[in-house]
């Protein structure tokens, strides 16, 4: 026969290991659920706040993440955003589109082609800015809303970016959310 202190020994054992079962799982859940958030807190602890891609170099905020699409594409995305409005719908989170680097010959010609594509969409107005990157100028042309018909609560704007060195970006983003965005295109820096 067991004793009472054996029984309550037993107990306290069995208890440990369902509460740690329920911790275990919970964590688990917890990690799936926010699983995007967990591999950008890796990607940052691996590479710490910016992303090298060809000659330039990115700043990333840790409430930003990299994605490798593929064939050298990457995609920083915002994990929050700064619109505070009564929830709807979906909150649009600012992106930024890095293409691969290659040598753009005429940057004005591209953006001109671009324009005149927005133009064709029916977007009366483009607006135009331009960043200072190391001496290498970034030509951006957009500020147009994307229609999301209803999808998100407020609608992105888009922004087309190329420069002599090589960089191609599409940025989107939210207005409240466009300061942050800008904030990482303006602190790129080329590579030493």
């Amino acid at each position: 026969m067991t004793s009472g202190a054996e029984n309550a020994a037993m107990v306290r054992v069995q208890f440990k290991f369902t509460l740690l079962a329920v911790v275990l799982i919970a964590g688990l859940w917890a990690a799936h659920h926010h699983w995007i958030r967990v591999r950008s807190f890796a990607w940052h602890l691996r590479h710490g706040q910016s992303l090298e891609l060809g000659e330039y170099i990115f700043p990333l905020p840790w409430n930003w993440y990299a994605q490798d699409t593929g064939n050298g594409k990457q995609v920083l995305g915002r994990l929050d955003t700064d619109d505070r409005t009564p929830r709807k719908r979906m909150k649009a989170h600012a992106s930024i589109v890095l293409l691969p680097t290659q040598k753009n010959q005429d940057v004005d010609l591209q953006l001109s082609k671009q324009a005149g594509i927005l133009k064709k969409g029916g977007i009366e107005t483009i607006l135009q800015q331009n960043v200072n990157v190391d001496g290498d100028v970034i030509s951006c042309i957009g500020g147009h809303k994307f229609h999301s018909y209803g999808l998100y609560d407020i609608d992105p704007v888009t922004w087309y970016c190329k420069s002599f060195g090589g960089l191609d970006l599409t940025l989107t983003a939210t207005e409240v959310d466009l300061k942050q965005a800008w904030d990482i295109v303006s602190h790129v820096q080329r590579k030493p």
